[in-house]
């Protein structure tokens, strides 16, 4: 079975992911200033949030 698994693009990563934490409950599996992994456990689901590049 294939899951989608979104990309969030923001310019704060940090800030956004302990904003996601807070409102979805969601516990960080890789933290780090251009990438974070945001994991939901029951069920297990991945959200991606990743710095916004403009090119």
């Amino acid at each position: 079975m294939i899951q989608a698994q979104p990309l969030i693009a923001v310019n704060n990563v940090r800030a956004s992911a302990a904003f996601y934490e807070a409102l979805l409950g969601v516990k960080s599996a890789h933290g780090g200033e251009e990438y974070e992994q945001l994991v939901v456990t029951c069920p297990p689901i991945l959200v991606p949030v990743s710095e916004l590049v403009e090119i």
